[in-house]
């Protein structure tokens, strides 16, 4: 059984995502979340559902594979996240998670349309 420890996962998500200036990175976060859905094999559920799976909505995913992209680093030491060490780690920061990760979602809602179309 995973255990949670709230400052192991600010400190991954510190290493990960702070820019040199101790700053969130935000294009580098967005990428780096977006790949979790579209490209990383190990979450290859989260595509299924961005594409597939219309029940799943696009904020829930990104958050899902926010969350996916810290237990990668966490399941080592045997640790997963929370949701209310994302969003603390936002709030130490400063930052809204909501408007974080607005430019994610719009991307990932851009992805679910154009493969609408394409798939018509």
């Amino acid at each position: 059984m995973l255990h949670t420890n709230q400052n192991e996962t600010i400190s991954v998500l510190d290493g990960k995502f702070l820019d040199s200036n101790g700053k969130i990175d935000i294009s580098y976060f967005t990428g780096e979340v977006k790949n979790y859905v579209i490209n990383c094999s190990s979450t290859v559920y989260l595509y299924h559902w961005l594409v597939d799976d219309r029940r799943h909505p696009i904020h829930s995913i990104a958050w899902q594979a926010l969350t996916e992209c810290v237990d990668m680093e966490l399941k080592y030491d045997g640790l997963r996240c929370t949701s209310a060490h994302l969003k603390k780690w936002f709030e130490i920061h400063g930052l809204d998670y909501k408007e974080v990760m607005k430019p994610l979602i719009t991307q990932l809602t851009d992805e679910r349309e154009e493969y609408m179309e394409e798939n018509k």
